[in-house]
């Protein structure tokens, strides 16, 4: 990356259709030796004016969409292209959208892809598609404080919640992530955010993948877990769906790599998850007192060797390849 930063990316492909960047540098100077190839002086001076931990996520955000479009280019045949070319805005609602890309013979001419991107402080994902809305999101997994449930999730979502997580608190932890981070890739890919309305994007699942989806090379990985969400509008009667959209689900480490979802697909929902998900949420309940313990000392989780996150992610792919079985 530095010696060639124009045939070179930060980010790496999850081999899923998502990228994952990680916040590798110790220290300002290393840091400053990728930024340069990524932010131009409006991106410096918003930099600047944002606490270390808030930078620290922004930039790698940042990262993860630039290197992800350019990643988007070279599958389609172009030459080098720093990150820096790779022109990120916002739309009015604050969601990521592509301003400008090269203009020059080889890059692909005709309008910029979708974009969607979310982060952590210490890691970042980013999905990029030409044929449709995209969303994704992360989402540390942690035991809730008591009353997020009712908070955050409908009746029959709770009912859900109950009957593939029970009452062992590391699986709640686990499916509450996971609903949660499915409400927020759906709301993004519809171009509105929850904007404070969770309940009105209702998850239902986890579903039987269709033939595609189960038979495509996950890299000696069960496929993704695959839930639907159904979004709600208020009507004359009462609130009313105005559409759904496939997210597709994985739990991965503190360095991005995907965990063991556990489970053949299709098994019955009750035992979704299986044994590797159990251990997932054994590493769950490790991981939340060491995270409180490391939040408590102002260092991430992730350098505490303990946090394990959610991945969700919507795009015409998911849509086109996921869906269930009848």
């Amino acid at each position: 990356m530095v010696r060639a930063p124009e045939l070179h990316t930060v980010a790496q492909p999850s081999g899923e259709g998502w990228v994952v960047a990680l916040d590798r540098w110790s220290d300002s100077a290393s840091r400053e030796l990728i930024v340069r190839h990524y932010a131009d002086s409006a991106d410096r001076a918003r930099l600047a004016g944002l606490n270390p931990r808030a930078a620290r996520g922004w930039l790698l955000g940042r990262i993860a969409v630039q290197d992800a479009v350019r990643r988007w280019l070279w599958a389609r045949g172009a030459g080098p292209v720093w990150g820096i070319e790779v022109r990120i805005e916002h739309d009015g609602l604050g969601a990521p959208l592509v301003g400008a890309l090269p203009a020059r013979p080889g890059i692909p001419a005709g309008d910029p892809p979708r974009v969607s991107l979310a982060h952590k402080p210490e890691l970042a994902v980013a999905l990029v598609s030409a044929d449709g809305p995209v969303g994704i999101d992360i989402e540390q997994i942690v035991v809730r404080a008591p009353g997020v449930e009712l908070a955050a999730l409908a009746p029959v979502e709770r009912d859900l919640l109950d009957r593939v997580a029970g009452d062992d608190p590391g699986r709640r932890a686990l499916w509450f992530t996971r609903l949660w981070a499915a409400k927020e890739a759906a709301a993004k890919a519809e171009g509105t955010g929850l904007a404070g309305r969770p309940r009105q994007f209702v998850v239902d699942g986890p579903h039987r993948p269709g033939r595609a989806w189960a038979a495509a090379d996950w890299a000696g990985h069960a496929p993704p877990e695959l839930v639907r969400v159904t979004v709600y509008g208020d009507g004359p009667d009462g609130p009313l769906p105005r559409g759904s959209r496939w997210v597709a689900l994985r739990t991965v480490d503190a360095s991005g790599r995907i965990r063991p979802e556990g489970g053949a697909p299709g098994a019955p929902e009750p035992d979704s998850g299986g044994a590797d998900g159990r251990a997932v949420a054994r590493d769950v309940r490790s991981a939340t007192v060491i995270g409180q313990v490391a939040a408590r000392d102002g260092a991430p989780a992730r350098r505490a060797g303990a946090a394990t996150y959610v991945v969700a992610w919507t795009s015409p792919e998911v849509e086109a390849n996921g869906l269930p079985s009848e």
